[in-house]
Protein backbone atom coordinates (compact mmCIF):
# COMPACT_ATOMS: atom_id res chain seq x y z
CA UNK A 1 0.00 0.00 0.00
CA UNK A 2 2.87 2.44 0.12
CA UNK A 3 4.70 4.36 3.05
CA UNK A 4 2.35 6.28 5.78
CA UNK A 5 2.80 9.18 7.88
CA UNK A 6 1.04 10.93 10.61
CA UNK A 7 0.10 14.34 11.37
CA UNK A 8 -0.45 15.04 15.36
CA UNK A 9 -1.29 18.89 15.64
CA UNK A 10 -0.74 20.63 18.93
CA UNK A 11 -2.64 23.70 20.01
CA UNK A 12 -5.89 24.37 20.13
CA UNK A 13 -8.21 26.17 17.19
CA UNK A 14 -11.04 28.02 18.24
CA UNK A 15 -13.77 29.79 16.22
CA UNK A 16 -16.60 32.37 17.34
CA UNK A 17 -20.25 32.13 15.87
CA UNK A 18 -22.59 35.32 14.86
CA UNK A 19 -25.59 34.71 16.00
CA UNK A 20 -29.00 36.37 16.84
CA UNK A 21 -29.95 37.67 20.00
CA UNK A 22 -32.65 35.20 20.25
CA UNK A 23 -30.54 32.34 19.95
CA UNK A 24 -28.42 33.06 22.78
CA UNK A 25 -30.19 36.15 24.78
CA UNK A 26 -27.60 35.88 27.53
CA UNK A 27 -24.76 36.00 25.29
CA UNK A 28 -22.25 39.56 25.03
CA UNK A 29 -23.00 41.29 21.96
CA UNK A 30 -20.54 40.99 19.26
CA UNK A 31 -18.59 44.57 19.00
CA UNK A 32 -19.10 45.91 15.75
CA UNK A 33 -22.73 44.73 14.80
CA UNK A 34 -24.56 45.12 17.75
CA UNK A 35 -27.40 43.41 16.59
CA UNK A 36 -25.24 39.88 16.85
CA UNK A 37 -24.35 37.87 19.99
CA UNK A 38 -21.12 35.41 19.94
CA UNK A 39 -20.29 32.07 20.70
CA UNK A 40 -16.94 30.82 20.88
CA UNK A 41 -15.84 27.26 20.57
CA UNK A 42 -12.82 25.68 21.24
CA UNK A 43 -11.26 22.28 19.84
CA UNK A 44 -7.88 19.96 19.97
CA UNK A 45 -7.48 18.57 16.43
CA UNK A 46 -7.05 15.06 16.04
CA UNK A 47 -4.84 13.22 14.47
CA UNK A 48 -4.40 12.59 10.82
CA UNK A 49 -2.71 9.41 8.85
CA UNK A 50 -2.22 9.49 5.32
CA UNK A 51 -0.99 6.01 3.51
CA UNK A 52 -0.94 4.39 -0.15
CA UNK A 53 -0.12 7.95 -1.48
CA UNK A 54 3.41 6.66 -3.33
CA UNK A 55 1.31 4.12 -4.54
CA UNK A 56 -1.18 7.25 -6.19
CA UNK A 57 -4.20 5.93 -3.82
CA UNK A 58 -3.77 7.32 -0.92
CA UNK A 59 -6.00 7.10 2.01
CA UNK A 60 -6.58 9.39 4.79
CA UNK A 61 -8.45 8.63 8.41
CA UNK A 62 -8.93 11.16 11.33
CA UNK A 63 -8.87 9.36 14.80
CA UNK A 64 -8.62 10.08 18.66
CA UNK A 65 -11.05 11.72 21.15
CA UNK A 66 -11.96 15.68 19.99
CA UNK A 67 -13.85 17.54 22.87
CA UNK A 68 -15.58 20.49 21.47
CA UNK A 69 -16.32 23.09 24.51
CA UNK A 70 -17.99 26.23 24.38
CA UNK A 71 -17.49 29.60 26.14
CA UNK A 72 -19.05 32.51 26.50
CA UNK A 73 -17.13 34.70 25.41
CA UNK A 74 -16.71 38.81 27.02
CA UNK A 75 -16.68 41.38 23.98
CA UNK A 76 -14.85 44.64 25.66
Amino acid sequence: MGKSFEIRPTGVAHADLKLLPAWGPNYPREGEDPDKVIEHYSWKKVTTSVSGFILGSPTIDHYGEMKVRLYRLSIK
